[in-house]
C-alpha cells in the first residue's frame, strides 16, 4: 500500500525511507533516535573530558612493526582529513593508506597529498586491480541489488585490515561520528563488508575470477575484532565536539583543501551513485540523511538544507556529464547504464551472505562487552 508523502518539520527526511514513522507534530522517528544519540554523546564529553586522553594512550601502548601506532584509511574526504590534522597533534605514529579503486577525483588526489605531506605521515596505497574492479561493478549493477557502492567499499575495508596485518598494528581508526553521521535509513544500506555475497555475486554475473582483489569474511572479521581483540577499533571524533563546517575551515586555512561540496563525491563512482543512481531508480536522495545530520547536529538550518535540495533537482547536466563518465570508465553505453538504473528492485538476501552468522556473533560480542562493562 503506497503512503501519502510526507516530509518532518525538523530536517528534511520523508517518506523516501520506507521504514520512517512521524509523531504527532510531524518529527519524524529519525530525528528522535539521533537527538537521543547526540544527546548521549554530548553529555558524555561533558562527563569526561579525559576520553580523547585516554584514547591516545591506549594506541601507543603496543605499536605493530616499524613502530606504527595505529592505521587510518584516507580518501581525501573531510573526516579522515580532518583525523590526520588532530592524530598528528598528539604525534602518533600514524600510517595512512589509500585504497585506488580507479575513481578518484582529482580534488581527492590533491587533497591526500597535500595532508600528508604536509604532515609528513607516511602512506601507503593500494591499487586495485581495474579489470576485477571493473568487472565486479558490473556484476553489482546486473545483479539489481540497491548498493552499488559495495565494490568499492569493500575494497576499501579489505585493504586496510590487509595492511594493519601486514605491519601488525592493532589500532584501526574511524572517521565515522555522531556528529556528521547520526542519520542513515536501514532501507537505504546493504553491507558492504560481507565478502561471501561479493564472491557470490561476482560468480553469478561475470566469468571474471576476481584473483586479486582483496576479499574479506565478516565472520573471521568479527572474530578477530570482538573476539580474539587482533584489532581495535577507533572513532576519535566521537570523543571531542566535531563540527564539519570548522573541520573544513580548518583544512582549507592549513592544507589548501579543496571541498567537493557535498558528502563522499571524493570518488566519481560515489558520486554518480548518490546523485543518480539512486534518485532514478529508487526516487532515494541520499543528501537528504547527510544533510539531516548536520541539521540535528545544529551547523545548519532546516532552510538552507531545503535550499540545497532544490538547487540540486536544477543541475540535470552536470548528472547527465557524470553518467556519461561513469558509463564510458565500465565500457558499456550511456543507454545500458540508464537501463540498470530502471531495472526492477532485488532484495540483496536472496544472494549468499553471512547475516545471520554475524547477527549472533555480534550479539554475542555485544553480551560479552556488557558484562565485562558490568563487572568493572
Amino acid at each position: 500500500m503506497n503512503r501519502d508523502y510526507q516530509i518532518c518539520v525538523r530536517c528534511v527526511m520523508d517518506t523516501t525511507d520506507s521504514e520512517i514513522s512521524f509523531s504527532v507534530d510531524g518529527t519524524c522517528s529519525h530525528c528522535k533516535i539521533a537527538v537521543g544519540q547526540l544527546a548521549i554523546y554530548r553529555k558524555r564529553l561533558i562527563q569526561d573530558p579525559k576520553r580523547f586522553d585516554r584514547l591516545i594512550h591506549d594506541v601507543r601502548e603496543k605499536p605493530g612493526r616499524e613502530g606504527f601506532e595505529a592505521i587510518i584509511g584516507v580518501s581525501g574526504g573531510v573526516d579522515s582529513s580532518y583525523l590526520l590534522h588532530v592524530l598528528s597533534q598528539q604525534k602518533l605514529r600514524l600510517l595512512a593508506v589509500h585504497v585506488d579503486a580507479g575513481w578518484n577525483s582529482i580534488e581527492a588526489v590533491k587533497n591526500i597529498n597535500s595532508i600528508v605531506s604536509s604532515l609528513n605521515i607516511p602512506l601507503e596505497t593500494v591499487v586495485i586491480d581495474w579489470n576485477e574492479m571493473q568487472s565486479l561493478q558490473l556484476s553489482f549493477l546486473k545483479s539489481g541489488v540497491m548498493n552499488q557502492d559495495v565494490p568499492q567499499d569493500h575494497a576499501f575495508f579489505a585493504s586496510l585490515y590487509r595492511v594493519a596485518e601486514n605491519y601488525g598494528i592493532r589500532h584501526v581508526i574511524s572517521g565515522s561520528n555522531y556528529a556528521t553521521e547520526s542519520i542513515l535509513p536501514r532501507s537505504w544500506g546493504q553491507h558492504a563488508m560481507d565478502g561471501k555475497q561479493v564472491l557470490a555475486i561476482s560468480k553469478k554475473f561475470s566469468s571474471h575470477e576476481l584473483k586479486s582483489f582483496p576479499i574479506l569474511f565478516l565472520r573471521n572479521h568479527y572474530l578477530k575484532t570482538y573476539f580474539l581483540r587482533k584489532y581495535k577499533v577507533h572513532a576519535p571524533l566521537n570523543f571531542f565536539s566535531y563540527s564539519r563546517r570548522e573541520a573544513i575551515q580548518t583544512l582549507s586555512g592549513q592544507y589548501g583543501w579543496i571541498d567537493y561540496g557535498g558528502k563522499h563525491k571524493e570518488s566519481k563512482f560515489t558520486d554518480y551513485f548518490q546523485e543518480v543512481y539512486l534518485p532514478a531508480r529508487f526516487g532515494i536522495e541520499k543528501k537528504r540523511a547527510h544533510l539531516s545530520s548536520l541539521i540535528v547536529n545544529s551547523e545548519i538550518s532546516r532552510d538552507e538544507a531545503m535550499t540545497e535540495l532544490r538547487d540540486e533537482q536544477q543541475i540535470t547536466l552536470e548528472k547527465h556529464q557524470l553518467r556519461e563518465f561513469v558509463a564510458t570508465k565500465l565500457g558499456i553505453t550511456t543507454d545500458e547504464l540508464m537501463s540498470f538504473e530502471m531495472a526492477p528492485f532485488v532484495d540483496a538476501s536472496i544472494f549468499p551472505n553471512e547475516k545471520y552468522l554475524t547477527d549472533t556473533l555480534t550479539a554475542l560480542a555485544r553480551l560479552r562487552n556488557f558484562i565485562r562493562e558490568s563487572v568493572g
